[in-house]
């Protein structure tokens, strides 16, 4: 009998110790579930905040490369070469510093070369219209027009990039909205527009604008949009040709009080604008590029100007003034090969 007592009693105490132990094993195993959700959530959080970081970084790039291929700006205060004097009479005076680069040549022959180089670049900038061509090529490869391609808007960066600027006019030719009058420069937007802007608005508009800056540059004289005003001013005290021109507007819907479209309306009905005699010299100056002139001549001309004849490819434009720069740099060359032999 207390053999069988102390049996139940061993008995019994290793099911309790047993039962301990179950407890104990069922904390021990919620303790680990709960430490290793908390490690899960842990980890969650890390992860969460590195792939925080890495959208921030992507978000820095992503900007850094827009801002890359914006226009860089600089306000005044913060520029360099501009020096505030005062103030007064409604406008502020600035002192404006100006860096130039001056080519100049170290011996005789050398200046030689540098009368020859400046004769033939007088009559043509190639490096800045070729490099101007190609600026062009880019954003309407992008199906955008700029539309008011003129000097004005046209900057040179010390490296010797061209950036165009002033964007304001430009369109995606995609787009509708936009295409209703004309828009630009006179003298740089195509008349055509006036007559029927929706039908003749395009890349052309940019090609116009690339013959008559081109033109400024090699006639180096007023602006072509003065050169038109001025040669209008001077048929109104033509009384048929004011009656014509007035007629003309009317029939296009254009504002009849509108003195850039009285121009332009005179200008496609062969009035004002250039003629032969303006590109003559030109062509007979052995010193400018021929091909070069032509081009300018057929992209400027009345039925160009009247939108009956294509203007002249940004194709034709860069291929003739490759060429010219090759012939130019030969040019310099073999005399400066024949200079060292002798």
């Amino acid at each position: 009998m207390q053999l069988q007592e102390k049996l139940d009693t061993k008995t019994r105490k290793l099911v309790e110790s047993g039962m301990e132990l179950q407890r104990v094993k069922d904390v021990g195993g919620k303790l680990l579930r709960k430490m290793e959700a908390s490690m899960e959530e842990q980890r969650s959080q890390e992860l969460g905040n590195v792939g925080m970081q890495l959208l921030q970084q992507k978000q820095l790039l992503e900007q850094a490369l827009l801002n890359a291929t914006a226009t860089p700006t600089i306000s005044e205060e913060h520029f360099p070469s501009v020096k505030r004097l005062g103030s007064g009479a409604f406008a502020t005076v600035d002192a404006h510093e100006m860096r130039l680069a001056v080519k100049k040549a170290s011996t005789e022959f050398d200046a030689q070369l540098l009368a020859r180089e400046e004769a033939i670049m007088n009559s043509m900038d190639h490096e800045a219209i070729l490099k101007l061509v190609d600026v062009v090529s880019y954003i309407h490869s992008f199906g955008r027009v700029h539309a008011d391609l003129k000097a004005d808007n046209i900057m040179l960066r010390e490296n010797g990039r061209i950036v165009l600027n002033n964007w304001g006019l430009s369109y995606l030719v995609s787009e509708t909205a936009c295409k209703t009058g004309y828009r630009g420069t006179l003298g740089h937007f195509r008349p055509a527009m006036v007559l029927d802007y929706q039908a003749n608005m395009g890349p052309d508009d940019d090609l116009y604008g690339l013959c008559a800056t081109a033109w400024e540059m090699l006639h180096k004289g007023e602006p072509l949009g003065d050169a038109l005003m001025r040669q209008y001013s001077g048929t109104l005290c033509n009384p048929a040709i004011r009656e014509q021109i007035t007629a003309a507007c009317h029939a296009c819907h254009q504002d009849t009080t509108d003195s850039t479209v009285h121009v332009v309306v005179a200008q496609i009905l062969g009035h004002v604008g250039l003629t032969q005699a303006d590109f003559a010299p030109y062509l007979e100056d052995p010193s400018v590029p021929r091909r070069y002139v032509e081009l300018l001549q057929r992209g400027l001309s009345l039925e160009a100007t009247r939108g009956r004849a294509p203007m002249p490819t940004l194709q034709e434009f860069g291929d003739v003034l490759r060429e010219e720069i090759k012939k130019l740099a030969l040019s310099q060359i073999l005399p400066a090969a024949h200079q060292g032999s002798a």
